[in-house]
């Protein structure tokens, strides 16, 4: 798994969270918890 900074192409930062199927865009401003429902829900589904 990887994880990085990326410029948005909405502006500001984004986290990227990449794994060997999955890449995962965080837009800027996201909250704590979004992110975690997020991660759950990738959690369950794979």
């Amino acid at each position: 798994m990887d994880c990085y900074r990326s410029n948005s192409t909405h502006g500001g930062d984004e986290i990227v969270i990449r794994t060997a199927a999955l890449a995962i865009h965080v837009p800027p401003g996201a909250s704590e918890e979004h992110i975690a429902r997020v991660l759950a829900a990738v959690g369950r589904s794979g």
